[in-house]
Order: structure tokens, then sequence, then C-alpha cells
């Protein structure tokens, strides 16, 4: 522990000082820049208009640039997309054909993501194979996006001095936007949180974490135009996901969002009836009912809380008596009003027997993910919680 500790520092110190390097050659190009400008170059620099089309023209295109550099990782590898996300502009494939939407989100609003068509996965060379491929899809776009950004220092550079005075102006803030946003795009692919996960850690999970990789392409089957037959037919995926809790279960090592993500997915399947409750399943909800802290305390994420939710849903299928003393919890449980209106609206229906059915089946009301602005493009997002808010009462499993 103490040599990974270490490890993590050293690198944390190299990244650091990367960062830093490079904001001193970014700061040197714009002062080389500003230093050999005339007062004719100056004074178009400070044009509110053309520079705000620039910025504008440079941040899509970078963007645009990064998540190529991912589409085209995957389809040289074999492996076809489904969506395609530059900020709010979102090109989906239904069939053969693509088409272009509109559609703002709080997830994307400065980057983008590409959605690949899950592959079936049989058995345990697949597996490794697709992990393999999707991790190297994956780091790609940042490790070209930093090529991008010197390439643009170094063409600033050589070109600046022979281009005529107009010229100059335009390109150089095209070239400076350019790098700033190719950083920007590589300091983002650093983050790794519950509900955005960069490139850096996601290539690195995707590779080395069975349980992150077959959670996250099982989650990805309700991206897909066939989203239930996809998930009836990864059979593998699945078993994979189970082997891999029971394993974290064994080491006490499963209170992590990636393993209450995946735990949360076999619970809502079993609720519904996709699936059957597993001994999986029993011995986790047993486990968080009996310490309901683990989900529900200052730290935990919205995974975590999510999972909480649902617990309470399978006590009640149960008449489990521990559900009275669980309830209270659940009062401002979400920082995100919008989610916690409607998992108190669920919880009313499902569990106190109301009848919010009109509220529930709505697909505008389902907000059960601060991502759902992200999701919602997608019908297979809405398959199970269609389901599960068909049932009123879940004790008496009465379903409207």
């Amino acid at each position: 522990m103490e040599k990974t500790n270490k490890n993590q520092t050293q690198s944390s110190k190299i990244f650091t000082l990367l960062i830093f390097s490079l904001f001193v050659v970014l700061g040197g190009v714009i002062g080389y820049m500003i230093a050999g400008a005339p007062d004719t170059i100056l004074k178009e620099y400070r044009k509110p208009v053309p520079n705000i089309i620039m910025f504008l023209i440079t941040y899509l295109l970078t963007v645009f640039i990064h998540e190529l550099t991912h589409l085209v990782a995957f389809k040289i590898q074999g492996i076809p997309i489904r969506a395609f996300f530059v900020s709010a502009f979102v090109f989906l494939k239904h069939g053969n054909k693509m088409s272009l939407k509109f559609n703002y989100n709080k997830v994307l609003r400065s980057g983008g993501m590409v959605v690949p068509i899950i592959p079936h996965v049989k058995n345990e060379w697949d597996l490794t194979q697709v992990q393999k491929q999707y991790s190297r899809a994956i780091l790609a776009a940042p490790v070209f996006s930093a090529l991008f950004g010197v390439v643009c220092i170094a063409l600033t550079v050589i070109v600046f001095p022979y281009l005529n005075t107009n010229t100059k102006a335009y390109f150089a803030a095209f070239a400076v936007w350019m790098v700033i946003f190719s950083l920007e795009v590589n300091l983002l692919s650093f983050i790794k949180t519950p509900i955005v996960f960069g490139d850096y850690p996601a290539a690195k999970a995707y590779k080395k974490d069975r349980l992150f990789a077959c959670s996250s392409m099982y989650s990805y089957l309700l991206f897909m135009e066939n989203s239930l037959e996809c998930r009836e037919k990864a059979k593998y995926l699945k078993a994979c996901i189970h082997e891999e809790i029971e394993k974290k279960i064994r080491s006490s090592d499963d209170h992590d969002f990636i393993t209450v993500g995946a735990v949360d997915l076999l619970l809502v399947e079993s609720l519904v009836g996709f699936d059957v409750e597993s001994d999986t399943v029993r011995k986790i909800g047993n486990h968080y009912a009996d310490n309901p802290d683990l989900l529900t305390n200052a730290k935990a994420t919205e995974p975590h809380r999510i999972l909480f939710v649902h617990i309470l849903f399978w006590l009640k299928s149960k008449e489990d008596a521990r559900l009275n003393s669980l309830l209270p919890l659940v009062n401002n449980l979400f920082k995100n009003k919008e989610m916690q209106k409607y998992y108190d609206t669920q919880l009313s229906q499902i569990v106190k027997g109301e009848n919010h059915i009109e509220y529930l089946t709505n697909k505008k009301n389902i907000k059960n993910t601060s991502a759902y602005t992200l999701y919602r493009l997608f019908d297979g997002y809405y398959v199970d919680e269609l389901k599960l808010n068909h049932i009123v009462n879940i004790g008496c499993l009465q379903f409207q």
C-alpha cells in the first residue's frame, strides 16, 4: 500500500509538471505573437465579435476532432457506432441512417462522447479482446488531442512571421484557442467521478478492471436500438458481473461506486422481473439494509444513493420490517432537486401504494440520474424504469 501511494504521488507530481510546462509553452507562444505584433494586429485582437466566433468555432472543432478520433479508433477495430456527441449536437444512428439532433445536456457541456455498439461477448476470449479494443479506442483520442495541440504550437511559430498583417490576427486567435481547448480536453480526460469517467482512467479500467468493463458494456446495452434483445443475449457479461461482485463481497471491498452501480443493475432487473433474484442480490441487499449509512452518509455518491432507494423497494417487496426505520433517510437524499422529486414520487407509489401512474409513466418526468438529459435520447434507457413505475405497492405486486 505504501509503495502504491508513493507511485501515485510521483505520478501526480509528473502530471503537475507536465501541465505547468504546457502552460509555460503556451504563454511563450502568445507572448511571442503579441510582442511581434504591430498595433494594427492588436486592434484586430480587441474586436469582440470575431473573437467570439473564433472561440465557438475552435471549441466545437477541438471537441469534434477528439470524439472523431474515438469514432475512427472504434471503426478501425471493427466496432460500429450508435451515437456521436459533440457538446449539444448528437449524431444518432437508426438502422443504416444517421440523424443529427440538438440535445442540450448538463453532462457534456464542454465535451463529447461516443457510444459504440456493444459486440456479443460469448466467452472469456471475446471479453479480453473487447477490453483491449475499448481501451485502445478510448486512449487514442486524448493522445491525439495532445499531439494536435503541439502541432498547433509548432505551426504558429513557423507560419506566423510569414503571414500578412490582417491574416496574422485571426490565425493567432485560431491557433491560441485550438491549443487552449486541446489542453482543456486533455485535462478533462483525467476526470474520474461516478457520472463522468475521463478517457485516461476509463482506458485503464477497461483494460484491468473486469467488473468495470463488464458492467459498463452491459449498461451501454440500454442505448442500443434493440436493447432488450441485446440484454437477453448478454448472458456471459451478466455472469461475469455476478462473479466479480461475489469476489468483492468475499474481500469486503464492495462499497466503491463501480461495484454499487453494478449491483444496482442486477437489483433493478430482479425488481421488474427481467431476471430472477440471485444470491448475490440477496447478500448485497441484506448487507446494505443492515448498514444503510454506507449508502447515505455525506460521502456517498449518486450511485450509492440510487441503490439505497432500490433497496427500499426490495425490502417492501418482501414486507421486511427494516423498511420502516430506513424510510426517513430518503428525505433530502439527493442534491439534485429534480431527482429528489422523482424518487419521492416513486417511493410514494411503490412503497406507500399511492397512485402516480400518470406522472411516473411520462418519460419527461423520469429523472433517475443527473445524467438523464444525456440518456433521454435512447428508448432503452426507459424500459426498466417504466416497468418499475407501473408497480403500485410492490409488496402486493400490483401492476397497473
